[in-house]
């Protein structure tokens, strides 16, 4: 039975953009700043929801953002726990937030162009920086949820 088998850990991973853009920022070529977060229904099994998909570092979007791809939210904070080479984004939804109840398993985090040496035209744009899967978690809109995802550079 699909609903009695252990619960998989969240996973978490760098998109390749993403990837790319940090070491590009290490030498210079470029300085991003982490400016939003989105959640959505992708991210775990819909056959068995306590298991999660695989991620596809490659992906540019989330699978399915709700309530649409263009939502977006502030991050609560970003801390800085360990020093300067660890950020720690805060993600929260809030009671009220959705009218409608959604099963999550998907959260992306975007950074923005803040400058680049070599793609001017990129400044000021965004992109999917990382992605987390999860298993399903009910929001509905008496609920708060919040994550804590840890970025070590």
């Amino acid at each position: 039975m699909p609903f009695t088998v252990p619960t998989d850990s969240s996973t978490a991973v760098l998109t390749e953009q993403g990837r790319d853009e940090l070491a590009r920022s290490i030498i210079g070529e470029v300085s991003l700043k982490l400016t939003a977060f989105q959640v959505g229904r992708g991210g775990y099994n819909s056959a068995v929801p306590v298991k999660i998909d695989p991620i596809d570092a490659t992906a540019t979007a989330l699978v399915d953002p709700v309530p649409d791809s263009s939502d977006r939210r502030d991050f609560v904070i970003i801390e800085q726990p360990i020093g300067q080479n660890v950020l720690a984004p805060i993600c929260r939804l809030n009671p009220g937030e959705t009218d409608v109840e959604f099963g999550l398993g998907e959260l992306g985090i975007f950074a923005t162009y803040l400058r680049d040496t070599i793609t001017p035209a990129n400044e000021g744009t965004d992109f999917l920086f990382a992605i987390a899967h999860f298993p399903i978690v009910s929001k509905t809109p008496t609920h708060t949820l919040l994550w804590r995802i840890i970025i070590a550079l």
